[in-house]
């Protein structure tokens, strides 16, 4: 590739245009410090364009450059013939061979070649020279990220969101996949957890004839959500408990039962009640574990005790 390597007044850069620009890191002390006192060993790429110059690639040297009070920088300018495919490999390349992409520069990556190319097959080919992903349905995947709010990009950006969960945000307004994406990452949840809680909070919602955000702003929730004296995994821990029993009250109010049935019965070792699934029948199993016959005998004793239990006999006829 050809360039004119030139100084240009900072001031003749399009700063405005954010066209090619892949990276989304905006901490540049660092790089401020490296320029100060080396200067900038790789100039940004820029081509000329409506009066002045477009950047192809360097957007953080220029802003660092800028933050030192520069009024020139020395860059690198494409010819006026270059076309753009050209241009949005330059850019891809300037940062995938340099550094590991995270989701949302690789979706701004790919969204930009998926521009330039002829069809799949050539978008295909075009990223795997350009060490991206080159699979057509997780390319897609990939590329939808970018129509995803602000936040919810600065999340996956940071790793504080898995892009199976944000595919799932999109499918709801702005507003509410924002709230849900602030929740998992302030809670720090796992991939199945933040599952398990999208599904009680839309479940309840459409129960309930409300909105999600509706329900997050609860009193109940939105106070225990807030509440600085609950550590994390607490809060994490009775949100779900809170769901659950709003979502499922009879299976709730069952399973409360049921606990205080086996506290009061006080089975003792090798001895438990396992009640039916999701106390969706009325078969409970009695489960006995032994090694040694004495403690089998020990376990008929318990049995026998178990028998002539009034709780037990009351729970049973409720």
């Amino acid at each position: 590739m050809r360039f004119n390597e030139q100084s240009l007044p900072l001031k003749s850069l399009q700063l405005e245009d954010t066209v090619y620009r892949i990276t989304t890191s905006i901490a540049i002390d660092k790089l401020k410090d490296s320029i100060a006192a080396l200067g900038v060993l790789d100039p940004p790429i820029v081509r000329k364009k409506d009066g002045g110059y477009q950047i192809v690639a360097g957007f953080r040297r220029i802003d660092a450059c800028r933050l030192l009070g520069r009024h020139d920088i020395r860059v690198r300018v494409l010819p006026t013939d270059i076309d753009e495919s050209s241009c949005v490999r330059l850019a891809i390349a300037d940062n995938s061979f340099q550094r590991p992409l995270n989701l949302i520069e690789t979706a701004r990556a790919l969204n930009l070649l998926a521009g330039v190319a002829v069809d799949q097959m050539d978008l295909s080919r075009q990223a795997d020279v350009l060490s991206l992903p080159d699979n057509p349905t997780l390319m897609q995947k990939i590329i939808s990220l970018t129509s995803l709010p602000a936040g919810l990009q600065s999340r996956l950006a940071a790793g504080e969101l898995a892009m199976a969960m944000a595919l799932e945000l999109k499918r709801l307004d702005s507003a509410t996949a924002e709230s849900l994406g602030r929740l998992f990452a302030d809670l720090k949840l796992g991939l199945n957890r933040q599952r398990e809680l999208l599904t009680l909070l839309i479940e309840i919602a459409r129960r309930e004839k409300i909105t999600v955000s509706e329900l997050l702003n609860e009193p109940t929730l939105r106070n225990l959500l807030s509440a600085p004296e609950i550590e994390r995994s607490q809060k994490a821990g009775q949100l779900r408990s809170l769901l659950r029993r709003r979502r499922y009250p009879m299976m709730s109010a069952a399973t409360a039962d049921f606990q205080d049935l086996v506290r009061q019965l006080d089975l003792g070792p090798g001895v438990q009640l396992v009640p039916p699934g999701n106390f969706e029948g009325t078969t409970y199993t009695l489960a006995i574990t032994f090694d040694r016959l004495d403690q089998l005998r020990n376990r008929r004793l318990q049995i026998e005790n178990l028998l002539r239990s009034q709780a037990l006999k009351a729970f049973f006829e409720m």
